[in-house]
């Protein structure tokens, strides 16, 4: 399944880290509620499945959540385009 985020298309919604592969790209932290998915935080990754886990075990997604994390990823060995992507991303984060 494909996410989109205005011009950003991005793989998902994941909800398992077994869904996730540990190469280098851009992830996206998101809330699944009201039949909708808001960004909550972008990252790069130079190991998305490792660094999702980690950003995971924060502690507070359940007070900034009410619904349901999932994750988006962007899989890209291209640090300039997953910085441009990841400024884009944020304007769409509450």
């Amino acid at each position: 399944m494909v996410l989109k985020f205005g011009d950003v298309e991005l793989l998902g919604p994941f909800s398992r880290l077994d869904e996730l592969e540990d190469q280098p790209g851009l992830f996206v932290i998101l809330c699944y509620k009201d039949v909708r998915f808001e960004p909550l935080d972008v990252r790069i990754a130079k190991l998305v499945q490792t660094e999702v886990a980690r950003a995971l075990a924060e502690p507070n997604w359940t007070e900034i959540c009410t619904g349901r994390l999932r994750i988006g990823v962007l899989y890209s060995f291209d640090e300039a385009q997953l910085d441009s992507i990841k400024q884009q991303l944020l304007c769409e984060v509450g």
